[in-house]
This record gives structure tokens, C-alpha cells and sequence, in this order.
């Protein structure tokens, strides 16, 4: 499967997942990024993903908004066997509601921030922690 506008690239070394996702955030999408995104977790057997977001755009309401920030939570990003890191720069109202149900919920192993070197600084020390 492949979804137009999405890039995965693992790096070996480094030993995390880079994905790039451009293009219209929904729920049809996020879906299939999300199924992707976890079946290059499962083929490189490595949880440490690093998510570019900055070029992704959503047309919804608010609580569309809300409703596929949730979805996305139950399809993969409150999975404690992953560490999610995403950078962003636009939608702020779907990233920050993200981060701010982690934190609700007590998830520590989903980072969202608009600095890209904040972002992979963190990734970086989960996988020391």
C-alpha cells in the first residue's frame, strides 16, 4: 500500500523511523499513514518514529478536528510500545489537542512541537531512556 504524500525512510544507525506526510490531514488518510507508519515499525522492528507534518493541511471543523486527533490516539499513537515524535507547523488546534489528550491521559511516549530540534532531541533520549 502507499498513500500519496507520505515518505517513510528508516535510518539504521540511528535506528528510528522519518516519515513525511504532506497533503490533506482526514480520517481516510490518517488511516492509512498510521497502517504504513506501523508496518515499517514491524518491518524494521524499531518503535522510535519521527513524523515531519509541517506540510499537512486540514480543511475540517473543530471538532472533525477533535474527532480524528482522537482516532488517530486509538490507531496507534497511545500504543506504549511506540515513541512518537511529531513536528509540526501548521493545524495547530490538531497537534496541540493531541498533545494535550496525551498528557490527559498520561501518555509519555508522544512528543509534539513546533521546533524540529526539540522534536528529534527527544526521540533521541527516549531511545536512551
Amino acid at each position: 500500500m502507499e498513500l500519496n504524500g507520505l515518505t517513510l525512510h528508516y535510518h539504521p544507525q540511528e535506528h528510528f523511523i522519518e516519515g513525511k506526510f504532506s497533503g490533506v490531514a482526514i480520517f481516510e488518510t490518517g488511516l492509512q499513514a498510521m497502517q504504513l507508519i506501523i508496518a515499517a515499525i514491524e518491518k524494521y522492528d524499531c518503535p522510535y518514529v519521527f513524523v515531519d507534518v509541517t506540510e499537512t493541511l486540514s480543511m475540517s471543523t473543530t471538532s472533525e478536528n477533535f474527532e480524528f486527533g482522537t482516532n488517530l490516539m486509538d490507531l496507534g499513537l497511545s500504543d506504549d510500545r511506540y515513541r512518537w515524535s511529531i513536528y509540526y507547523k501548521t493545524d495547530p488546534h490538531i497537534y496541540e489537542f493531541l498533545y494535550d489528550l496525551a498528557k490527559m491521559q498520561g501518555i509519555n511516549y508522544l512528543y509534539i512541537d513546533k521546533d524540529k530540534a526539540s522534536a528529534m532531541k527527544w526521540l533521541m533520549q527516549e531511545k536512551k531512556a
